[in-house]
């Protein structure tokens, strides 16, 4: 083997050594991730870097869209790098949402791949499209960090006994005869800590006990919509109560039903 041979040799054993002894002992690594340029940066975790989520807006409307982007933050003056995040979990929730809303995301990357940050610079990890079903404040969580957006508007609900429900009230009382109700008032009350909204009901039904005749109410107001604010009520109609008697008057619509006792006393 000529000399000039052997000195290839041992410079490409060198070289090879000296590249294992760097990957192995510095704090350095080659970034194999998605760009095509091969660099030499730091290697550090989230002692170094750190995490935000950033919304195109600070405020929505009930049924728009949030766009939520997360980005891994590096606020050194030099490019770094980190070990790629396979797997991590967003909860995205409303509020008075009952009910938590969580996604699991797994990512899959190149062997012995890296993500980088620049310097004094953001590397985005995900961008997610969300849509809020309650108005109110909206969070974003992800990786211990969090977001809240505001949601205006009013949610669409319908008549029921948990919360937005039908009563009777007493309206106007008679000032000579104490105790005696001159009108009746029926009222759909929202016990909701947000803004609500239902269609006019089309009609309602109303009898007494234990007389028994029952009357029908229509409205023509099919394509009204009846908003009602937070912890709030709504007058929808008034009732005469008639004679003085004892009886229960009872109001429906639909598998919602009110009542109220009226009786004589003495």
């Amino acid at each position: 083997m000529s000399s000039y041979r052997r000195v290839l040799i041992i410079t490409a054993g060198l070289l090879l050594t000296v590249t294992v002894y760097a990957l192995l002992f510095n704090n350095t690594a080659v970034d194999f991730g998605e760009s095509d340029e091969t660099l030499d940066v730091k290697i550090v975790d989230f002692r170094t870097v750190s995490m935000i989520i950033e919304t195109d807006k600070g405020e929505y409307a009930l049924g728009d869209s949030v766009y939520a982007t997360i980005y891994i933050v590096n606020p050194t003056s030099e490019e770094v790098a980190i070990k790629p995040i396979i797997s991590y979990t967003i909860d995205a929730n409303s509020g008075y949402e009952p009910n938590k809303t969580s996604m699991g995301v797994f990512k899959s990357y190149p062997p012995d791949s890296l993500i980088n940050i620049p310097a004094n610079g953001k590397t985005q990890l995900d961008k997610e499209t969300l849509k809020p079903t309650y108005p109110g404040p909206f969070t974003i969580e992800c990786l211990g960090v969090k977001k809240t957006v505001n949601v205006t508007g009013a949610r669409w609900e319908k008549l029921n006994e948990d919360k937005l429900i039908l009563v009777i009230e007493p309206a106007i009382y008679n000032e000579v005869y104490i105790g005696y109700i001159l009108e009746l008032d029926v009222l759909i009350v929202n016990e909701c800590p947000y803004d609500v909204k239902l269609g006019h009901p089309a009609q309602a039904s109303i009898w007494e006990e234990p007389i028994g005749n029952q009357t029908t109410i229509y409205w023509d107001l099919i394509d009204t919509v009846i908003t009602i604010p937070a912890n709030s009520s709504y007058k929808l109609t008034s009732i005469d109560p008639g004679k003085l008697t004892d009886k229960t008057i009872y109001f429906k619509i639909g598998d919602s039903t009110a009542s109220y006792r009226l009786y004589r006393e003495g």
